[in-house]
């Protein structure tokens, strides 16, 4: 509901008191998997398009996971986008938070398509930080591959 003040509209919904937003564009590890053909797959094929072996392309999928003050907050497996699962990964994501002095920890790890476990420990990024909220800001934490982690305050809500 909103409430007419003069020309001016104030929304009645409580906004939360600090924000922390998380923006991730990952391009997970690359994979090519080919097989080959069996006869039967290769005698229907054309003539002049018969091939011995198929090969699909696709990049790992991502976990990330967010602990503010030793509590896990945020658990999200993401999926890269593409017709053929090869693009990057996109994640944003908006958590309310209370001011004050936090312990921020964040883990971004590639995951094996097939196993569903951790490929390697290189592909896993991590993040440790104390962040202290302000009443009413925003704070940024964003992940690219060329740059890691890094930490923006947003200022004021407007």
């Amino acid at each position: 509901p909103l409430v007419m003040v003069g020309n001016g509209r104030i929304p009645l919904v409580p906004q939360p008191e600090s924000a922390l937003l998380l923006s991730v564009e990952h391009a997970g590890k690359s994979s090519l998997r080919c097989r080959a053909l069996s006869l039967e797959e290769q005698a229907g094929q054309l003539a002049h398009m018969r091939e011995t072996e198929r090969c699909e392309r696709g990049r790992a999928q991502a976990r990330i996971v967010l602990w503010l003050d030793g509590r896990e907050v945020l658990n999200v497996l993401a999926s890269p986008l593409g017709l053929s699962g090869d693009g990057t990964i996109s994640v944003l994501e908006s958590l309310e938070g209370t001011p004050g002095d936090h312990h921020v920890e964040l883990t971004l790890s590639d995951i094996g398509a097939d196993s569903g476990s951790e490929i390697e420990e290189e592909q896993t990024y991590r993040f440790f930080e104390r962040l202290t909220m302000a009443p009413g800001h925003r704070y940024i934490i964003a992940f690219s591959d060329a740059a890691g982690f890094k930490r923006y305050p947003l200022g004021s809500k407007p």
